[in-house]
């Protein structure tokens, strides 16, 4: 199964957590029942209903206003996209229905004008004649390119006309040898997919649908044998699909019945239907098992996503398998193609994946840079494979020994909840550049912007197999990648008891390589000649963004005794002075903690923070929001000296000298990350040098 996903239904299933999680909506109108739900959901559901999720993919670009059916007057209008947060899945229409039935490719839509209200009429070939079109091919062809021009400009009138001719070439000259063909059959599918889309009022859906299984029938596709990809293949899928939908939309009894089919054609329609959403897709999970995902700010239901089980995740690590030898077969140029390709797409869905962060773990919008940095290291990537080169030697008289290097295979990535766009880059982009074919499992508490970047990847152009992208808990996913025997690396970046299980793992299975970046507990030391202004400002932010929830967070500080009461007091101002509030409004800087369990621990360091330390600002807590919190005089021995919080809470104690400030900051199991504040080159250089940990910010 070449899959890029086993969780792709990232929509909450309450009344509005579906509403929530999507953003200028494009409802059908409430002349179809549901004025509440939108066409993308109706081509979730009715693919459902088949067991496949081909289209399940969300096919309007998020960047464009929607058209809507006003409630008052029945006429369309233009609703803003400020009018409603979230977002859509960026896949148009046509790139998800076109290959069900190539009637045209989509190049050919590009080759007729663009419809709009400049153009009340057409003088392209095709051109309406006497109230009807001149031909069958000519309506087709610009019935498409209205409805392409309409779905990806919102600026289309003529389609409802459009279509309102093209009515009465099929609908009315059923019976007449209009039908009696394929490209019949194949216009009143592209005819009832526009009315889904349009919401036109005067037009009888249900009889469109009716003549367009009648016609099936007629023409026998419904009998003998289907060549997969064929235009008989295609047509039948593409009436299946629709039949669906239209009964969905209207509450009508299906008319292509399975019953009615024979049973090698619908053995041929369901295989397809599977092959296709197997075919570097999105899928289910196999046992349908979903995990809840909720707004860390409202406690509202925000998604259910397919959690990948113990199949699914072997069955990813398979499809990689066999797709990574024809990926590392490709230059380091032709690997780096489509990771531009991504860069560039990462840039263009900033909002999108910036909301995402805020619903899913409380990141506030304001702050959200992480789609750059993800570009930049898919770029950076891109062009640094050729820089992995082996050494050769001519030392021995005779030979020449040469060492090479060579990807390991299948990897495997575990990223973190904090920063999962960019852990996500970190992890994914050197491996592809150097040959690898890669599962990914993101963490349970935010798996959106994976399976966003996951849909991204998809359109950049990756072949199946090569990413394969799984959400789910680390107990069953994150396990299984473990102890694979086909897994050559593993890379974590998480809690420090998450590493030693998958060490562990790694160890007693095919002894994986294993790269862990865990916790830290990070210290900043202050000394008094640094500027204090920027100081003050870099050390507030570290602990402040995103609401401390970051692994090289400076959460203890020390400070030289001479400046130490300047520096707390300016530390407290700066650092009290958040906008606390819904992450996706522009407004806030500071968001809500991750879920309840980050909140409770949260709440319990702070409280042992208050027996140990004198807490000199916040210390309180509301409906998953923490205040910025500081204490000062705390023990070193203290529970909320050596342990990592990961939250908005600061530790600021005093030195006098520089070796009790090195030995401060050294005195800690971890070793992630210091900083060291000094206008002194030289003592920089001297105290970088002598702290225990792997990266070091002078004056950052």
């Amino acid at each position: 199964m070449n899959s890029f996903d086993r969780d792709f239904d990232v929509y909450g299933k309450g009344k509005n957590s579906r509403r929530r999680a999507t953003s200028d909506v494009f409802p059908i109108g409430q002349q179809f029942g549901w004025p509440e739900k939108d066409v993308s959901e109706f081509f979730y559901e009715a693919t459902k209903t088949f067991s496949t999720p081909i289209l399940q993919q969300k096919h309007f670009p998020e960047s464009i206003q929607r058209q809507t059916l006003s409630p008052e007057d029945g006429t369309s209008g233009i609703s803003s996209q400020n009018q409603t947060k979230g977002y859509l899945y960026n896949r148009t229409f046509f790139e998800v229905i076109q290959p069900l039935f190539p009637i045209l490719p989509l190049q050919a839509m590009q080759d007729y004008p663009s419809v709009n209200d400049s153009q009340p009429t057409l003088s392209q070939p095709g051109k309406m004649s006497s109230g009807l079109f001149e031909s069958q091919e000519h309506s087709q062809s610009l019935l498409i390119s209205a409805i392409s021009s309409f779905i990806l400009s919102q600026r289309c009138s003529q389609p409802p006309l459009l279509a309102q001719h093209y009515f009465q070439l099929g609908i009315k000259s059923h019976g007449t040898g209009r039908w009696d063909s394929l490209p019949g059959i194949q216009s009143g599918i592209i005819l009832a997919i526009f009315i889904l889309v349009s919401s036109s009022r005067d037009l009888n859906l249900y009889l469109l649908n009716a003549n367009i299984v009648a016609a099936c029938f007629d023409l026998g596709l419904n009998k003998g044998t289907l060549t997969a990809g064929s235009l008989e293949a295609n047509t039948l899928l593409a009436a299946y699909v629709i039949d669906r939908t239209v009964a969905l939309v209207r509450d009508r009894p299906s008319l292509l019945k399975d019953g009615d089919l024979g049973h090698n054609v619908l053995a041929f329609v369901t295989s397809q239907l599977r092959e296709r959403a197997e075919r570097g897709d999105f899928v289910e999970s196999s046992d349908k098992k979903t995990f809840k995902l909720y707004s860390p700010a409202t406690h509202e239901l925000v998604a259910e996503v397919y959690e990948a089980s113990v199949e699914d995740t072997n069955e990813a690590v398979a499809a990689a398998k066999a797709a990574q030898p024809a990926w590392t077969k490709l230059s380091p140029a032709e690997r780096g193609v489509p990771m531009k390709k991504l860069a560039a797409l990462l840039r263009a869905h900033h909002n999108e994946l910036a909301y995402l962060e805020a619903v899913s773990i409380g990141r506030p919008v304001s702050s959200y840079g992480d789609s750059f940095m993800a570009a930049r290291r898919f770029e950076s990537f891109a062009e640094a494979a050729y820089t992995a080169r082996g050494l050769s030697s001519l030392n021995t008289p005779g030979f020449v020994n040469m060492t090479l290097r060579q990807p390991f295979g299948v990897v495997a990535a575990i990223i973190p909840w904090n920063v999962p766009l960019i852990a996500f880059a970190n992890k994914v982009a050197p491996a592809l550049a150097a040959g690898n074919a890669v599962v990914l499992k993101s963490s349970e508490k935010a798996p959106l912007t994976s399976l966003k970047l996951a849909e991204l990847a998809i359109e950049a152009g990756f072949p199946p197999g090569v990413l394969n992208v799984l959400s789910g808990h680390g107990q069953i996913s994150g396990a299984t990648l473990s102890s694979h025997l086909d897994v050559r690396a593993i890379s974590l970046t998480g809690s420090t008891r998450t590493g030693r299980t998958i060490q562990t793992a790694a160890a007693q299975s095919n002894l994986k390589n294993v790269i862990l970046e865990l916790g830290g507990k990070s210290p900043a030391v202050v000394f008094e000649d640094a500027d204090l202004e920027k100081t003050v400002s870099m050390t507030a932010n570290s602990i402040q963004w995103n609401s401390g929830q970051v692994c090289m967070a400076n959460s203890r500080i020390y400070v030289q005794d001479t400046i130490a009461e300047k520096y707390i007091q300016l530390f407290k101002e700066k650092f009290g002075s958040v906008s606390s509030g819904d992450p996706t409004d522009a407004a806030t800087n500071h968001g809500p903690v991750a879920d309840d369990a980050q909140f409770d621990m949260v709440s319990k360091y702070i409280a042992s923070g208050k027996e140990s330390g004198e807490l000199v600002l916040g210390g309180g807590s509301k409906g998953g929001f923490v205040e910025p919190t500081v204490f000062t005089k705390t023990p070193e021995d203290a529970q909320i000296m050596k342990e990592e919080v990961f939250g908005p809470v600061a530790n600021i104690n005093i030195f006098h000298t520089e070796e009790e400030a090195l030995a401060r900051a050294n005195d800690t199991e971890y070793g992630l990350y210091a900083a060291v504040f000094t206008r002194d080159i030289n003592r920089a250089m001297r105290f970088a040098k002598g702290l225990e940990a792997g990266t070091v910010g002078v004056n950052s």
